[in-house]
């Protein structure tokens, strides 16, 4: 006993002299090469006694430590150990407590493996591993990492870089260390923006890093109770935001071979969330479409080596977009379940549309074997779905003035990559309906369709999403759609043919009753933001909020400005009247509509104008038949602030009478040239103004002048006009040399009577009830 302690103290006394120091520096360096088989110096050893307990630290400065072949490990300037004094009287060092300040470490790893790190050794030959030491402690090193690795027959750099502020604790008993690792530099330290790590998809920076964990060296396993990683990516030109990725783990057990599918499998909770644009960065091996947005996994896995591993995930897809414009909506909810190489998903996953336009429900299953393609099995079940925000979420227009809820079910089968996948698709339409203003704003429809089925199939492909084979049905109407094409790149096509197409179901048009039957084909060309929209209509027995224009057909065209259509040519017939209407114009845009046009009448016939307008049974028309040709404007505005409740109308008007009965008294021809302009076609007369510029009849060798106006008396006000009574009547009328034998009721009534007469005045009162003052004059 006294031998040992005199041992004791001579060999501490002796740690204060230059020889001590030196012995204990190569006794240092001897048990790592020893023990690590790493190669180590040291510029200076100093060595502090300690009382009680009794011991000493051992602080190295100057440290180097290296692989014989791989290179530099570790460089630092204070290195402190606290050795065993039994194993240092016995002439090596263990190492009980070794603290690292400071240090530079550089990690190594090719294909997989740390080629300038430690050897750990074993007790004996084949039995487990032995660290040499209790307890390591790091404070604040800086790791110096190049990850190589050969993908596709060429060596590519995985990983390169620099990471500071790392600080480690590990305890040691036997083969296991209980590791803690965190990296959480104080908010604005330089290192956090200087350090970076270069990896295929950009520099990275590593905002937090920790690791709490068991690590066994026997097993070659690693227990992690936590890890979290969370870090972003510079931005590139062209991107707004730094890209973010980051990876948690949870109760996992992850082995140090990650490339072997040996036991034992790793296992354990993951949580990662990567921002999709940096896919497109990386070296997949295949190619996708540009993406935006986020993905989110959470859930438990269990694999071995690095095959597709078994496990239940929530994956989250949120504001994805494909090619910067193609919305997968606000957000995608899929549960997994992942067994043997396939993925179901589970039917409580949805995605909800653009701005919560919408409710998808979907399942199926996806099988994970990249040679196949990723074949996709999947049932889609529309639950809600507007329209209008799926123009949004694929970039089309946020204003979209087409108010559309879609409910259905639909399937879609093929491959992920390259991404193909078609199926059948069966859709309700309710309440469709075209809107004055964009659909969040407060509105008015222009037209709607109550309901309607569409049935056919859809498609997406890495092109477009398409519709197509599509079948229109409401019942009384049914239509052909070939095609709907929505391209990725901006193309849009869309055909469509009524075979059988009935007014009504798009009644009422910006509030006017329609009804008619017959035709129509429709086209959309060209890209989402310029379409060209046009297409042909044929129509039978047409009627327009009570007047019954006719036959109609004729090619249209929407507007440049999409607020409205066009018909340069509107061609119409009604019984024996035959009319084209020229550039004719319907408008909706400022809440009202507009209607522009040209009629020319090659023939028009006057029972057919009264039953257009529905005067067919009026006793105040009965006695005015004729036929004739010529012109009109047209001019008819209703919805806007100076309209009246039935809308106005205006018209310049020129027509060649070939023929005109006023009861019995019949003319042989004639003009009428003349304008109108009513404020409430509701009330007619008595809130217009009629001017006859001319009316120029013949009857026989005399003629028959009539000029002046009808004009109903009001008064314009804020609100609109105020009407103050019927319409009063003005016309002077002239005529001369009309036979008598020439005028049917005088003839028939005294047939012996012969001569001519001439007549001049005027007319007054109003239209019910007139009054003439004529002066007459008999001849002959």
């Amino acid at each position: 006993m006294l031998s040992a302690l005199a041992a004791l103290i001579g060999g501490l006394a002796a740690t204060q002299t230059p020889w001590g120091r030196a012995k204990l520096a190569a006794l240092a360096a001897k048990a790592i090469h020893d023990e690590l088989g790493l190669d180590a110096t040291f510029e200076q050893v100093a060595v502090r006694l300690e009382a009680l307990p009794p011991g000493l630290t051992i602080e190295a400065s100057g440290i180097a430590i290296d692989h014989p072949e791989g290179g530099e490990l570790v460089r630092a300037n204070l290195l402190r150990v606290r050795p065993s004094l039994l194993a240092l009287l016995r002439g090596h060092v263990d190492l009980q407590t070794v603290e690292l300040d400071a240090p530079s470490v550089r990690l190594v790893v090719r294909d997989g493996a740390l080629v300038n790190g430690p050897t750990l050794p074993s007790s004996e030959a084949g039995g487990p591993v032995e660290l040499p030491f209790g307890r390591l402690v790091v404070r604040d090193a800086a790791v110096r990492v190049d990850v190589e690795a050969e993908l596709g027959g060429e060596t590519v750099s995985l990983v390169n870089g620099e990471l500071g502020g790392v600080d480690v604790e590990a305890d040691a008993s036997g083969a296991q260390l209980d590791v803690v690792l965190s990296r959480h530099l104080p908010f604005g330290d330089p290192r956090v923006q200087s350090d970076r790590l270069t990896l295929p998809g950009g520099v990275l920076r590593v905002d937090a890093l920790s690791f709490d964990g068991l690590v066994d060296l026997d097993e070659g396993l690693a227990s992690i109770e936590s890890f979290e990683l969370a870090s972003r990516f510079d931005a590139r030109e062209g991107e707004d935001e730094s890209p973010t990725f980051a990876l948690r783990l949870a109760n996992a057990s992850v082995p140090f071979d990650l490339a072997s599918d040996a036991r034992p499998r790793w296992a354990g909770g993951v949580g990662v969330e990567l921002d999709l644009g940096l896919l497109e960065r990386l070296p997949l091996g295949f190619e996708l479409p540009a993406l935006d947005g986020v993905v989110k996994i959470d859930g438990r896995l269990e694999g071995g080596g690095l095959a597709i591993p078994d496990g239940d995930v929530h994956v989250r897809l949120e504001r994805v977009k494909i090619i910067e414009r193609y919305g997968l909506g606000d957000f995608v909810d899929l549960d997994l379940e992942i067994r043997d190489r396939v993925a179901t998903i589970r039917p409580d996953s949805v995605a909800q549309l653009h701005r919560d336009g919408g409710d998808i429900g979907l399942s199926g299953q996806i099988g994970l074997d990249l040679e196949a393609g990723f074949p996709l099995s999947l049932r889609v079940d529309i639950r809600q779905l507007q329209f209008a925000n799926l123009m949004g979420q694929l970039g089309v227009s946020e204003n979209s003035i087409a108010w559309w809820p879609l409910a259905g079910v639909g399937e879609l089968e093929g491959t992920l990559v390259p991404f193909e996948i078609e199926g059948p698709l069966r859709i309700r339409s309710t309440n469709f309906a075209v809107l004055k203003d964009a659909w969040h704003a407060p509105h008015d429809p222009v037209f709607g369709v109550a309901q309607a089925r569409i049935q056919g199939r859809w498609r997406f492909d890495e092109e477009a999403a398409s519709f197509f084979e599509l079948a229109f049905d409401t019942g009384r109407s049914y239509a052909r759609i070939p095609m709907v094409y929505l391209g990725y790149a901006g193309r849009l096509y869309v055909e469509g043919h009524f075979e059988r197409l009935d007014a009504a179901d798009v009644s009422p048009l910006a509030g006017f009753a329609l009804s008619g039957q017959g035709t129509a084909d429709a086209w959309v060309e060209g890209d989402f933001d310029t379409p060209r929209v046009h297409g042909n209509v044929a129509m039978r027995d047409f009627q327009f909020d009570g007047y019954r224009p006719g036959d109609i057909r004729g090619d249209w065209h929407l507007s440049s400005d999409y607020w409205g259509f066009e018909m340069p040519a509107l061609q119409v017939t009604k019984g024996q009247t035959e009319y084209r209407v020229d550039d004719f114009r319907m408008n909706f845009q400022g809440g009202g509509v507009k209607l522009t046009g040209h009629l020319r009448a090659s023939r028009f016939v006057l029972a057919d104008v009264y039953h257009a307008l529905q005067l067919e049974t009026d006793e105040r028309y009965e006695d005015y038949q004729g036929v004739g040709r010529g012109n009109m404007t047209l001019d008819f505005s209703w919805g806007h602030p100076t309209d009246g409740p039935n809308g106005t109308f205006a018209s310049a008007m020129d027509f060649d009478l070939v023929e005109l009965r006023i009861a019995d008294f019949v003319t042989d021809r004639g003009r009428f040239r003349g304008d109108l302009l009513s404020r409430d076609l509701g009330i007619g007369l008595d809130a217009s103004v009629l001017r006859i510029d001319e009316l120029l009849l013949h009857k026989g060798e005399g003629t028959i002048h009539v000029a002046g106006e009808i004009r109903a008396p009001m008064q314009e006000t804020p609100q609109g006009p105020r009407y103050l009574g019927p319409a009063q009547v003005s016309l002077s009328v002239a005529a001369g040399d009309i036979r008598f034998e020439d005028t049917e009721d005088l003839h028939e009534s005294m047939p012996e009577l012969r001569g001519s007469y001439a007549v001049l005045g005027e007319i007054t009162g109003t239209p019910d009830i007139p009054r003439a003052n004529l002066d007459v004059a008999l001849s002959g």
